[in-house]
Parts: structure tokens; sequence; C-alpha cells
């Protein structure tokens, strides 16, 4: 009974190693998206005319679909399993043949860390569990203007003021005395109302009127537009300190953490995507749903503080590369010791050492979940 593997990278080699034990297992060599005749060549060199079954498993939707519609083309009826990240695309290709399954490993293992993130504490040094908060804390970008709040309220009180002392100077009623000192702080001046036989009192209460009117209006506006541009610019590019709390940081937004940030959403947690790559092809998509994202190297102890590290609930890195993981999650743990960090790693022994001895207590191999929850759904 012999298996063909094709693909590359960590789940290739944990289905490998799963199918290895019971089943005569061949990899189909690594083919780049093109042409078809590639992929039938590489088929044919694997044996796929001896094969039971073919699973493709590749890390690019591409290669997956050309390695599909390939194996079809030569062996129609054999049993093929195929990996995809494109949940637009799955009814479609799904329908192409009966003996075609169609599965998103990266949108299976999702409900494993959101596990992980709810799991009670293993042990009493471990962090507590990240629950979705009741209330979701928002800080709108006036609360963090503290300067354009004093200057509307000194000019609000000055505007108040004025009418108090107009309206008992000049005799005026109190909305006549208001009109009064808007006219007079836009410099409207319709000539009804004048100062010119007042007190100098109230000559001298106009002129400070309006000269703070002009002054208030060019330093209001100025500072509104440039924090309006600056705002802008920090949502392009995510480098700024966010007013998080509670939140969940997901660094990485490969397939794995697009699906993960999904989930999270769906389950009502705050979330804060760190993303290294500013062409990331989920970065519109995410933007577009409100999601706050940082072009940031997470691995930099600065870029998680700007994450507000410090308040939230937990850090879940799901980077593939085992080292970047353990670097942000161990920066995490330095800035807030008692954050739940959940980190994708492919190696079992590395997981369980850094459990151990680094107290890193939620280490998650998405590839040996994925690789046997394939093994499941092709069984069923």
């Amino acid at each position: 009974m012999l298996i063909l593997i094709a693909g590359s990278g960590h789940l290739a080699d944990r289905l490998e190693a799963l199918l290895r034990s019971t089943r005569a297992v061949a990899r189909v060599d690594a083919v780049h998206p093109g042409p078809l005749a590639p992929f039938e060549d590489a088929l044919e060199r694997a044996n796929i005319r001896a094969a039971t079954a073919l699973y493709v498993v590749d890390d690019r939707d591409a290669a997956n679909v050309q390695f599909a519609l390939a194996a079809l083309k030569v062996r129609p009826e054999l049993t093929i399993t195929m990996a995809l990240s494109n949940a637009g695309l799955v009814p479609h290709l799904q329908a192409l043949h009966p003996n075609l399954l169609v599965i998103n490993p990266w949108e299976i293992v999702t409900p494993d860390i959101v596990r992980a993130l709810k799991a009670p504490a293993s042990t009493a040094v471990a962090s507590a569990a990240a629950l979705p908060p009741s209330r979701i804390r928002r800080h709108t970008w006036m609360r963090g203007s503290v300067v354009l709040m004093v200057l509307a309220a000194a000019f609000a009180t000055l505007l108040a003021s004025a009418t108090v002392f107009f309206h008992y100077s000049e005799q005026l009623d109190w909305i006549t005395a208001l009109y009064f000192v808007v006219t007079m702080a836009t410099t409207t001046g319709f000539g009804d109302i004048t100062l010119r036989t007042s007190s100098v009192a109230a000559k001298l209460l106009g002129i400070v009127t309006m000269i703070s009117a002009i002054a208030f209006a060019s330093v209001f506006f100025s500072l509104l537009v440039d924090r309006i541009v600056a705002r802008r610019t920090e949502n392009i590019l995510g480098r700024r300190r966010h007013r998080l709390v509670g939140h969940v940081i997901v660094c990485g937004l490969g397939r794995v953490g697009y699906h993960l940030v999904e989930r999270l959403r769906a389950e009502k947690y705050p979330v804060l995507v760190i993303e290294r790559d500013a062409d990331n092809q989920f970065l519109a998509t995410i933007r577009e749903k409100g999601i706050p994202v940082m072009i940031a190297d997470a691995t930099v102890a600065n870029t998680l503080v700007n994450a507000a590290v410090d308040q939230a609930s937990a850090v879940a890195s799901v980077v593939n590369d085992d080292l970047v993981s353990l670097e942000v999650g161990l920066n995490a743990r330095a800035i807030h010791p008692r954050i739940r960090v959940i980190l994708r790693i492919f190696d079992g022994d590395t997981a369980t050492e850094l459990r151990q001895r680094l107290n890193i207590h939620y280490t998650i191999s998405t590839s040996a979940i994925a690789a046997q929850a394939i093994l499941e759904r092709e069984a069923r």
C-alpha cells in the first residue's frame, strides 16, 4: 500500500511521520506553480500508478490545486486529500470529483489554540486563563488628546464668563448676551450691539475675547489637523502605543494567524495583530474588519510595549519559526510575567523542554494537530 505526499513544509513532514509507521510512503518532488505538465511528471516519478492515496499538503494553495488537477488527470479513481486555505475555493474544488477531499488544516487548529487560552492554570505558577472580557474598553482618539481638550475647555469657560459679564454690565438678556459674545468671538460684527459707550472693563474683555478666539481657532485647528494626519499615518503603519486592555496579541498573520484572528473575533476577544510583512496577503482583510495591526518585528521588546502587552491577557505567537516564537514568548513574559503565552512550536521535544524549564505551559504544534485531523477526516 503506497501513499504519496505532495508538498513541502511542517505539515507534510508530520503527515509522513504519522503514516510511515504503518504504510509505505513516498514524497512527490516539489514543483513551482506554473504549467500542469511538470506536476504530472512529478507524480509519475513518484509512481502514482501504484499509489492507493495521495495527500496534497504544500504550503502554497496554487501548487496544491495544480497537484490535485494533475492527479485527477492521470488517475481519476485515486483518493486525493488536498489542503487549501482559501475558503472561497473549497466548495468549487470539492465538486470536481467525488474522490477529492478538500480540507483547510490551518482553520482546524484554531479551536485548540483558543482552548489553550481558556484552559485553567495547570500549576500554581502558570498564567491565568485568558477569557473574553465582559466589556471591551475602548479609547477614543479624543481621550488621548489632552491639549485639545484643555484648549476647548478654556475657551468655553471664557465664552461663558464673557456672557455672564455682558449680561450684567450691558443689561442684556441671557440669549442676547450669548449672541453678542459669539459675534465678537467670530469677529462677525453686525453692529447691532457695540461697546462704544461701555465701561473700560467691558471694552478690555471684548478685546480679550476677540484675540483669544483668533488664537484658539489657529492653535486648535492646527493641532486637530496634525492629529488627524498623524493618526492616519499610525493606522497605516501601526506604529503607535495602543491603548487596549484585556486583548490577545497575535504575532504572525500567516494562514494559522489569519484563521486564529477570525476565531478570536467570533468569540468576542479584542485582538491586536503584529505582522512583519507589509505586503501580507491577509492585511487588507483584517484591517477592513477594524482589527488593529502593527507592521513591526514582534521579537523586538519595544514592539510588544507599543502593543500594550502589559495590559494584554495573552500573546499567541503563530509564526512559522520555533526560535522566533520562543523569543516573542520570552520577551512578552519579561514585560508581563503573568501573561498567558501560546507558542506555535513544530518540534514536540522542544515544546516539552519549554514547559519544564521556561514556564511556557502552552505550546502547540499546529502541524501535528492538522496532520492528525486530516487522517481522522479521511477515515470517516
